[in-house]
């Protein structure tokens, strides 16, 4: 029957024998009950090795080991799948001695086992295609009328596991069993029949999974009918280059490699390649957990990226702080561009966003304050492994700054973000599946600021001090794809966070009009910070939702940024300036502008 899988050896197995994300859950038990399609050798056993018979693999029915073996690790689950079992007692091969049907498979095991299931384990739970094909020759009417009732002993299967203690099954439903190479070769009336019954029973099983919610157990829908779907809409994408035909008997003796161009061995059983392809799919479905941290690098960047706007509005008072004489209010606009280089962290991929725009506004000295607001729209790209999306950001701050008695100044600034994620699109790691979605999310940051100017001359020190909150989030939204699609939740970050810089300003003469020039060290960090964990749920799927913890979002660290500021006329000044950030690990935030400004007076 095989033996049982441990802890870490069934993820280290399933890492080994399926490319592809490890399971997300370690299994202490894999237990395995269905027909042909997971039969590591139990018919072949029984039957004295006459059932499959050569040129068939070592007792499987096709011509290498089943997808549960390379799910799981090679005689890892214990297997109860016999070839030819039916959803209830019988079996197709009959009257042979020891050959089960699934219901008997199941009574057979929670016999060994005291009618539980232990803790932790994995039920596989796959069958019906027996019973539909069984009733064929019986006419269309049966045919449907078996269909029926194979979904309805699937289900009561698929109770009675429940019953006995199952945490988590897999279950897979039917292929289109009028895609095989037997109903091709059979016509397009027994195509459509064929059809028409794996319809009935997916939905039905479908129906049945989900009245069995709500009891705790994980039911893992595995949707076969659309897996096959995708490979048949593009086979040379999964390197098939006959997908009607079955390779036997012409290609008994061909290399395993010009085998495995067919996608099916016989008139109903898959190649070792299908099979491979099942237990990917498998796999990604179990592990979700480890997937969905896949976008919370948006939400990560727009965290950042309220920062980055935040110290830009407090940066431009500081030249006005410094040289209140020849500094003018006005309206400017500016060309500006960010990029942001997120490191991996905690199971969330590393990111990079480079955006690109216009932010405009108006700032002047109201009674000896310094006020401003800006407004800026940037759109650009989000990249990273695996997933990319289209970015568009717009931003609004007001800020001011007030000099007080002996050089110090205190001041204030608050802004709300606005970030627009459209085509996001998400290798599922499936091929040819891509997942599409969009989300928007809002920020929101508040800080204080103190500081002091030292120097009478044309240079001046300005050391200074931040403090703030933000908050940020990322709407809930769903994905679409033929597979593996998934719906995240809302997701929020918050967190306080402080900054401590000095800035070196100087003043110059240049053609008798005076040109400013700056440069500035700090260094900024977060306190109390709050992130929600990735929530996410199999679209369409009975399978419960999953939940990953990511780690909080990386301080922007040490900050360096210079720049130059001059007069092109009376009313007129253009200014240059780049910053750059170096947070936690890889974590880098760069921004640079170029600002003309149109001056309020002469």
């Amino acid at each position: 029957m095989g033996l049982r899988c441990v802890g870490a050896l069934c993820a280290v197995a399933m890492a080994l024998s399926v490319a592809g994300p490890a399971s997300a859950q370690d299994y202490g038990t894999v237990v395995v009950f269905g027909d042909s399609l997971s039969d590591d050798g139990n018919m072949f056993a029984v039957s004295g090795g006459a059932i499959p018979p050569s040129p068939y693999f070592q007792g499987r029915f096709s011509n290498g080991p089943t997808w549960v073996e390379r799910l799981v690790g090679y005689d890892s689950a214990l297997n109860f799948a016999y070839g030819g079992a039916r959803t209830d007692n019988t079996n197709n091969f009959d009257p042979i001695p020891g050959a089960l049907g699934e219901r008997e498979q199941i009574g057979q095991y929670l016999t060994s086992t005291g009618g539980a299931i232990p803790s932790g384990g994995l039920v596989v739970l796959w069958a019906g295609a027996n019973d539909i094909n069984a009733a064929t020759v019986l006419g269309p009417a049966a045919t449907l009328a078996a269909a029926g009732t194979a979904a309805q002993n699937q289900t009561a299967n698929l109770s009675t596991v429940i019953q006995a203690g199952a945490d988590t099954v897999l279950l897979p439903n039917l292929p289109n069993l009028g895609a095989t190479p037997g109903a091709i070769r059979a016509g397009s009336g027994a195509q459509q029949l064929l059809l028409g019954a794996t319809v009935t029973y997916n939905q039905a099983l479908d129906a049945g999974a989900r009245s069995l919610t709500g009891q705790g157990t994980d039911i893992i829908q595995m949707d076969v009918f659309s897996a096959f779907r995708v490979i048949l809409a593009n086979p040379a994408a999964f390197g098939f280059t006959d997908v009607t035909h079955a390779c036997l008997p012409a290609c008994a003796g061909a290399s395993i490699e010009e085998q495995n161009k067919f996608l099916f061995w016989d008139d109903i059983h898959p190649t070792s390649a299908g099979h491979e392809l099942l237990a990917r799919y498998a796999s990604l479905l179990l592990s979700t957990e480890s997937i969905a941290p896949a976008v919370a690098p948006l939400g990560e960047a727009s965290f950042q990226a309220r920062l980055e706007s935040s110290q830009a509005a407090f940066g431009r008072t500081l030249n006005a702080l410094a040289y209140p004489d020849i500094w003018h209010g006005g309206i400017f606009a500016e060309v500006i561009g960010n990029r942001f280089d997120g490191d991996a962290q905690g199971g969330a991929p590393g990111y990079r966003q480079q955006l690109a725009g216009v932010r405009a506004g108006a700032e002047g000295d109201i009674g000896g304050a310094i006020a401003g607001v800006a407004v800026s729209l940037v759109e650009g790209d989000h990249d990273q492994a695996g997933l990319s999306a289209d970015a568009q950001r717009t931003q609004a701050d007001v800020y001011g700054s007030m000099r007080l008695g002996g050089g110090f100044f205190v001041g204030a600034d608050a802004g709300v973000s606005y970030s627009d994620y459209r085509k996001i699109e998400r290798d599922t790691d499936f091929p040819t599946v891509v997942a599409h979605g969009d989300t928007d999310g809002w920020g929101y940051s508040a800080a204080l600021n103190a500081g002091y100017v030292i120097g009478q001359g044309a240079f001046k020190l300005l050391p200074n001090l931040r403090v703030g909150y933000l908050s940020s989030s990322t709407a809930a939204f769903s994905e679409s794809a033929p597979l593996l699609a998934l719906e995240y939740g809302d997701r929020d970050i918050s967190s306080g966070f402080w900054s401590a810089g000095i800035r070196a300003a100087t003043t110059l003469a240049t053609g008798g009009r005076p040109l400013q020039a700056f440069g500035e060290i700090g260094y900024e960090g977060l306190f109390a910070t709050s992130t929600d964990d990735v929530t996410a749920h199999l679209v369409g799927n009975t399978a419960l939702p999953v939940s990953a913890a990511i780690d909080d979002p990386a301080s922007r660290g040490l900050y360096l940024r210079i720049g130059v500021d001059g007069q092109l006329d009376e009313r007129t000044t253009l200014s240059v300036d780049y910053g750059l950030s170096l947070g936690e690990g890889d974590t880098e935030t760069q921004s640079a502008k170029v600002q003309l400004k149109f001056l309020f007076g002469g």
